[in-house]
């Protein structure tokens, strides 16, 4: 494992340029989201309504429920 491949320069120049494609990407993604900000991380944790972590005011205050996501969707398509 300690030993490094050997590529060939074909095979250099079309890892180099799908890096090259991948960064662009992130840059794409990372501008857009600069410039139109999501309120929403795309991540989701579900939490059963009688869980014990419902209890603490803090977490209640940060959660969004799947009701919200559908009204702001709604409000979006309208």
């Amino acid at each position: 494992m300690d030993k490094e491949l050997k590529k060939t320069p074909s095979q250099e120049a079309e890892l180099q340029k799908m890096m090259d494609e991948i960064i662009e990407s992130a840059q794409t993604v990372v501008s857009d989201y600069t410039e139109e900000p999501s309120d929403m991380s795309g991540s989701y944790h579900f939490v059963h309504g009688l869980s014990p972590v419902l209890q603490h005011q803090e977490t209640k205050d940060r959660i969004t429920t799947t009701t919200m996501v559908e009204k702001k969707r709604n409000m979006e398509d309208r």
